[in-house]
């Protein structure tokens, strides 16, 4: 099976900026677009599983997250 070298994302959110970090790191061309063309945050916080910080420390960005966030685990 060919490799897939360029990849279009749909959707600056979590899911899809934890993805963009995970093909780029793999040496992909990656485009992330969202419907705001200014990606403001929206809304006033985010609660997520410990599963989902396993996961952001697995893309290399859990580090950040609790710099700039309150991160109770």
């Amino acid at each position: 099976m060919a490799r897939i070298n360029k990849v279009l994302i749909v959707g600056g959110g979590v899911g899809g900026m934890s993805l963009a970090i995970s093909f780029a790191r793999q040496n992909r061309a990656v485009e992330l677009i969202d419907l705001d063309p200014d990606w403001r945050a929206i809304g006033a916080g985010l609660s997520l599983n410990a599963a989902s910080l396993r996961a952001f420390e697995r893309v290399g960005v859990l580090g950040a997250i609790r710099r700039h966030g309150d991160v109770h685990a």
